[in-house]
C-alpha cells in the first residue's frame, strides 16, 4: 500500500497560537481533491475562528455543522449502493497533521473525513463507469456547499449572491 504524501496546510500559526484547555493532534489521510483542498486551505483558519466565536455565531456554526453531519449521512446512504471492491482504482493519498482545539473542530474534521471516504468510493465507481460525474456531484455537492457555508459563517463573510441577483444588480447600475 503506497504511503500518503505529507501536505502542510495553510495558517498553521493561527491555530498554534491558541491556548486551548483540551486539544488533540491528528493525522488526516484524505484521497479526494475537494476535501484535500478544504483541509489545506481552510481547516486551520476556520478552526481558529470557530474556537474564538461568540455566542450568536456559535449557534449558527452549530446549526451548520449539524446540517453537514446530516448531509454526510445522507450522502453515505446514497453512495452505499456503489460500495464494492474496485480493484486497480486508487487515488493518491495526502496526509495532513492538524490540531483539534474545540468540539466544533472535532465535528468539522470528522465530517471532512467521512465525506472524503464517501467521495473516494464514488470517484472509484465513476472511474469504472458505474456512475456518471453528474450523479456523483449530485450526491456530494450538498456537503461541499455546507463546508463552504461553515467557512462563510466562521470567517464572517457575506452571503453569496445568486447569479440572478448579481445580474439584476448589474442591470440596475
Amino acid at each position: 500500500m503506497p504511503t500518503a504524501t505529507a501536505v502542510c496546510p495553510r495558517d498553521v500559526d493561527r491555530v498554534e497560537r491558541i491556548r486551548a484547555p483540551t486539544e488533540a493532534r491528528l493525522r488526516l489521510v484524505l484521497h479526494t481533491a475537494p476535501l484535500c483542498r478544504t483541509v489545506r486551505k481552510d481547516y486551520n483558519i476556520v478552526s481558529a475562528k470557530m474556537f474564538l466565536s461568540r455566542a450568536q455565531k456559535t449557534l449558527r456554526l452549530s446549526t451548520a455543522l449539524r446540517d453537514l453531519e446530516r448531509a454526510a449521512v445522507e450522502s453515505e446512504l446514497s453512495a452505499e449502493r456503489y460500495r464494492r471492491r474496485y480493484d486497480g482504482v486508487t487515488l493518491e493519498a495526502r496526509s495532513f497533521e492538524i490540531r483539534v482545539v474545540s468540539p466544533f473542530c472535532n465535528r468539522y474534521q470528522r465530517c471532512i473525513t467521512r465525506l472524503d471516504a464517501t467521495n473516494y468510493l464514488l470517484v472509484q465507481a465513476e472511474t469504472v463507469g458505474v456512475i456518471t460525474r453528474k450523479e456523483r456531484m449530485e450526491i456530494v455537492r450538498p456537503c461541499l456547499d455546507l463546508l463552504h457555508e461553515i467557512k462563510r459563517i466562521a470567517l464572517d463573510l457575506p452571503e453569496r449572491q445568486g447569479r440572478n441577483d448579481a445580474g439584476e444588480f448589474a442591470m440596475a447600475s
